[in-house]
């Protein structure tokens, strides 16, 4: 069985109607209670009721670096056992448990395998209420909390918070299936614990529970933002559905237009008034805003788009995971419009981030798209409390002069926004809107984050670039690397365009091989790279629709590694493998 791990990561599969996000955010709950930290990675089919769903559940005494990783335990609540996330394949490795449903003819193989555990979740569930099966996950979280030594205690404080709503006998309910789930693991399981928590909540800091799309939402208050209009979309929606809460209270208003154009063209309005302004949306609604964009780029009108990126073209998969939409930001619409692309890092920094676009916005006149992405929008975990309330904004309206006539228009127009087609001017124009952006990488050095070796530092095995959702992975995957022996250089940009040429250069001097994993299929990032630099990176592509595990970019990476190193010792005969992977 496994050893008790300082980090416990849990899987829980199903069908929809299983309570499976319900399940995962009580436990994230109860975890957070206990005063651990703890994350929700869930990964949802597109059709409502069908199809199956996960959650990935991680609880930590430590901040968690990668809330995506392969996983210690999983619950699979179907009559088939299957899980699609994080590139897990059908079978058990050592010092992982799998609990599946029992009686299926499906799973008769694989509940054969050590570590794997038939479960009657769907008989135990019916004895406590009848059609009701989202009680399967609740008994999961029982027998959970008796191998995880997490007391059912907190468990059923997340409950009594989940459905303070909800009826009595509801509640009830669920607090039933969590004691079946305990009674039956100690029946069965006995003598098996993978995780022990303390009896008494560990002590904390002020900690807060977060989401990548709540904390852009946050950020965009703080900013002074006063104005936010969008079209739903799939997976930016939340951010209307919170900002709807937060900014009337404010004295800040919501406006649900009737499509992508008219939500960006309202934005833009909002924003030559002197209301800072946002709106956010995905892939096909940024294709949609281009002639928008081009517009205020132009009209040099500072606006805040967010792209919550998804797994296109077309509809693709609305739910899924993807960073497709990196060249459609940079260049998208007609003409040569500049714009600044940045991307958050990671949950926390969505936050900081969006202040960050606000402040470029202002300083540089033109429009700033966030890349996030669904992975990152709807991860959830306990962070310590950055005190979101400590930005003041003066008033939420934009940097320009209070007296005067505003003029603006989307002709070429001369310094004083009259019209012109005079080529000089036409020739000036140009080259002022573009050269505004020449130091934008001297001037936010805070946008770019170093990972360096201590010694030795420019003779690293390799040298590594990640952006966006990517970057928790390729933190934690760097982390492992260098306690298996490598040497490695990293660097996390979210100055995405205009490229942070100087910083790229410097990452590239650390080693030849400079890995760059993105989730698409082409190398975005790496194009960029070739297109500004000459620089040619070794681009690590993952377009499933999940994203990175860190344990995907290290076997990539030691693979490629050693493959050249192979090549160039091949009469040699030394084993090349480094020790503790």
């Amino acid at each position: 069985m496994p050893e008790n791990p300082k980090t416990l990561r849990i899987i829980i599969s199903g069908e929809a109607g299983h309570g499976i996000l319900t399940s995962a955010d009580i436990l994230l709950h109860s975890a957070a209670i206990a005063g651990y930290y703890s994350s929700v990675f869930k990964s949802i089919p597109a059709s409502i009721r069908s199809g199956s769903s996960e959650a990935l559940i991680t609880i930590s005494e430590k901040t968690i670096t990668s809330p995506v990783s392969s996983f210690d335990i999983l619950f699979s609540l179907c009559e088939k056992y299957q899980t699609g996330m994080t590139s897990i394949p059908v079978t058990v490795k050592p010092k992982q448990l799998l609990f599946v449903q029992s009686g299926s003819e499906e799973n008769r193989d694989l509940s054969e395998k050590t570590g794997v555990f038939p479960v009657p979740f769907e008989t135990l569930a019916s004895e406590i209420a009848a059609s009701f099966p989202a009680l399967k996950s609740m008994i999961a979280l029982g027998i959970l909390s008796q191998i995880a030594g997490l007391p059912l205690e907190y468990l059923e404080k997340a409950v009594e918070r989940h459905f303070s709503d909800e009826k009595k006998r509801h509640r009830e309910n669920n607090i039933n299936a969590l004691h079946t789930g305990a009674e039956w693991s100690k029946e069965h399981l006995d003598g098996i614990e993978i995780f022990q928590t303390s009896s008494q909540p560990l002590k904390t800091g002020n900690r807060i529970i977060l989401e990548g799309n709540q904390a852009i939402s946050l950020g965009a208050l703080a900013a002074g933002c006063r104005y936010y209009a969008s079209y739903p979309i799939t997976p930016s929606t939340a951010i209307g559905e919170y900002l709807t809460e937060l900014l009337p209270e404010s004295g800040g208003a919501v406006y649900q237009a009737e499509d992508e154009i008219a939500a960006l063209g309202s934005v833009i309005g909002a924003s030559f008034t002197g209301v800072k302004a946002m709106t956010a949306t995905s892939g096909p609604g940024l294709s949609l805003m281009q002639e928008f964009i081009g517009y205020a780029s132009m009209a040099e009108i500072p606006v805040v788009i967010v792209d919550v990126q998804r797994a296109g073209p077309s509809t693709g998969m609305p739910t899924k995971h993807s960073q497709d939409d990196l060249l459609a930001a940079a260049f998208g619409g007609h003409g040569e419009a500049p714009r600044i692309v940045i991307a958050p890092v990671n949950t926390e920094d969505c936050f900081h981030t969006t202040i960050k676009a606000f402040e470029l916005s202002e300083k540089y006149r033109c429009p700033v798209i966030i890349l996030g992405d669904s992975a990152q929008g709807m991860i959830k975990e306990t962070i310590d409390n950055f005190n979101p309330g400590q930005h003041h904004p003066e008033d939420g309206r934009t940097s320009r002069h209070s007296s005067g006539v505003l003029k603006v228009t989307g002709l070429e127009h001369d310094k004083e926004f009259f019209p012109s087609e005079n080529p000089r001017i036409r020739t000036e124009q140009v080259i002022e809107r573009f050269a505004k952006l020449d130091n934008i990488e001297a001037e936010n050095v805070s946008l770019t984050d170093w990972d360096l070796e201590k010694d030795n530092i420019y003779e690293a095995d390799f040298a590594l670039i990640a952006w966006g959702g990517t970057v928790p992975a390729a933190r934690e995957a760097v982390d492992l690397l260098r306690k298996a022996g490598y040497r490695a250089a990293a660097m996390y940009p979210r100055l995405l365009f205009p490229l942070c040429r100087e910083s790229v250069t410097h990452i590239a001097r650390f080693s030849g091989n400079l890995f760059v994993p993105e989730s698409n299929f082409t190398g975005q990032y790496s194009s960029l790279i070739r297109m500004n630099t000459g620089i040619d990176p070794i681009s690590l592509s993952l377009f499933s629709g999940e994203p990175f595990t860190p344990e995907e970019i290290v076997k990539r990476i030691v693979k490629r590694i050693s493959f050249q190193k192979q090549e160039t010792t091949r009469d040699c005969k030394i084993p090349l493998n480094r020790p503790g992977l």
